[in-house]
Formats: C-alpha cells, sequence, structure tokens
C-alpha cells in the first residue's frame, strides 16, 4: 500500500507528508500505522477529483519556497524539511524528507532546509538554460531571519560553527547572486504543508495556492457511477502466474465491442467484466 501510495505522490502533493510520515515505520509497523494508511485512503477517496491545474500563460518566473518543523520526529527528535518550487504559478517540483542530523536549533534547521531547497533550484535552473531560459537572483522564501542572516554572514560564531560544511555552500551562490534569500510571513509560506499536519482550514488554504483543484472540464460522477465508459476497443486477457507474479497481456481486435470481455485471474479469484 505504501509503495502505491508513494507512486501517487506524484501527482498529489497534498498526500506527501503524510505517506512520508507513514513510509517511516514500514519495517516495524503497528496496527495504528494501517489505520493511519487507511484515513489517506479515505481522503483519496474523497476528493479522487483533485489535481495540479496548469494554468496558460502564467509566466516563467522561478521561485522557491522552504520550511522546516524543528524536532518533528518524536522518535528520533529530527527536523523534517519542506520545499518547493514554481514556474512561475505552475508547481513543478516539491520534496519532503527528514533531516539527517539533528538540528540543535531551529536557526540550524531551517538553513539546513534552506541549503537543500538552493540545490534544487540551481538544478532546475540549469535545465531551463536549455530552453534559453536564464535566471539571475532566484528567489527562495524562507520565515527564519536568523537563517537568511547566516547565508549572508561569513562569520563563525557558537550558533553556526557545528553546522556541516555542505551546507554553507548556499553562501557562495548567494554572493554570487544565482539566488537571493528572502522573508516570507509564516501565513505565505506555502511549503509548510510539506513539513507538518496542518487543520482543515489552513490545509484548503494552501492546497489553493498551490493549484491543487478540481478539473471543471471533467465530470468524474460520469466514471464513478458507471464502470462501462471505459473503451473496451481490444480484448485483454490478463493471466498473472502465482509463482512469479507476472503479467502476460494478450490483446486481440474485434469487429463487435459486444464480444471484448476481460479476464482476470489472481490467486483463488477470478472475476470476469463483461464490456457491454
Amino acid at each position: 500500500m505504501i509503495g502505491s501510495l508513494l507512486y501517487l505522490t506524484a501527482s498529489r502533493p497534498d498526500i506527501v507528508f503524510a505517506v512520508g510520515l507513514c513510509a517511516r515505520f514500514q519495517t516495524c509497523a503497528k496496527e495504528y500505522h494501517l489505520t493511519a494508511v487507511k484515513r489517506i485512503f479515505r481522503y483519496l477517496v474523497g476528493t479522487a477529483d483533485l489535481g495540479l491545474w496548469y494554468r496558460k500563460y502564467s509566466g516563467f518566473d522561478l521561485v522557491g519556497y522552504c520550511n522546516v518543523d524543528y524536532a518533528g520526529d518524536k522518535v528520533e527528535r529530527k527536523s523534517t524539511s519542506g520545499s518547493c518550487q514554481f514556474l512561475g504559478q505552475a508547481l513543478i517540483e516539491w520534496s519532503c524528507r527528514k533531516q539527517n542530523t539533528i538540528a540543535l536549533s531551529t536557526n540550524e534547521a531551517e538553513y539546513v532546509s534552506a541549503a537543500s531547497c538552493c540545490s534544487q533550484v540551481l538544478w532546475i535552473r540549469n535545465q531551463l538554460e536549455d530552453y534559453s531560459l536564464r535566471y539571475t537572483s532566484v528567489p527562495i522564501f524562507c520565515d527564519n531571519t536568523s537563517a537568511i542572516n547566516l547565508s549572508k554572514n561569513p562569520i563563525q560564531h557558537s550558533r553556526s560553527k557545528h553546522i556541516e560544511i555542505k551546507q554553507h555552500f548556499i553562501r557562495d551562490h548567494v554572493q554570487k547572486k544565482d539566488i537571493a534569500l528572502s522573508f516570507v510571513d509564516t501565513e505565505n509560506q506555502l511549503a509548510d504543508i510539506f513539513t507538518k499536519p496542518l487543520v482543515e482550514d489552513r490545509f484548503n488554504f494552501l492546497k489553493e495556492k498551490l493549484s491543487i483543484m478540481k478539473n471543471p472540464n471533467k465530470d468524474l460522477s460520469l466514471i464513478t457511477n458507471d464502470i462501462k465508459l471505459i473503451p473496451l476497443t481490444l480484448s485483454d486477457s490478463i493471466q498473472m502466474d502465482q509463482s512469479q507474479s507476472e503479467c502476460s497481456y494478450d490483446q486481440n481486435v474485434h469487429q463487435n465491442v459486444h464480444q471484448d470481455r476481460i479476464f482476470i485471474k489472481f490467486r483463488t479469484f477470478k472475476t470476469r467484466i463483461l464490456g457491454q
């Protein structure tokens, strides 16, 4: 189940944090972990008509957001980093991951999260150069002023000398004006949805800002009410090999769609769906 949900996160950013949190306990799953996974499935069933909406002519401005949930992991006390990148108004990349080290302050946790977001922005910028799109001072929005000042101040002190050197590469790119770390208030921090569980109003607000909405050009009620809307122009015979768990497909074209049949065999279950 977790594998299917991880695959679905490629198009549903609103479940990234919940699925990632459940995936941490795959090796020692308990009954309450299964209950949490079932809640995710119930949420997906109730929001099957949601998806990412990409508008026309939304521009090509590259923007990044980064945030962190300090010591959000109750087991290892590690922080959870979340980030997202926009091309114009289109959400093109998002991530949620637990930090490798234990941060000693919110300043350090935010700084590590900003460095991770910076690496993603630089990679996207390099990819867009192949399309003759050049960017300077790409804005990355962070809601922690201490992390912003740390990226601009090269002086080492007790609050920053223990941070790993690899995280300080963000300073070099700030000085080169490849990126610009800017402040954003917590209310407009769009990466907040990738770091922690939120109340319903806040969750729905961020979904709207991320352009996760219903498709106005598609009536999903027709699909949920009648499975016969699935096009059956081919006759597919699907046989599951129980020993190797492999599927073999045999496709034959029929002139009469009424004769199409799909046979599905899985272990001891056999289902026959007649196409009409």
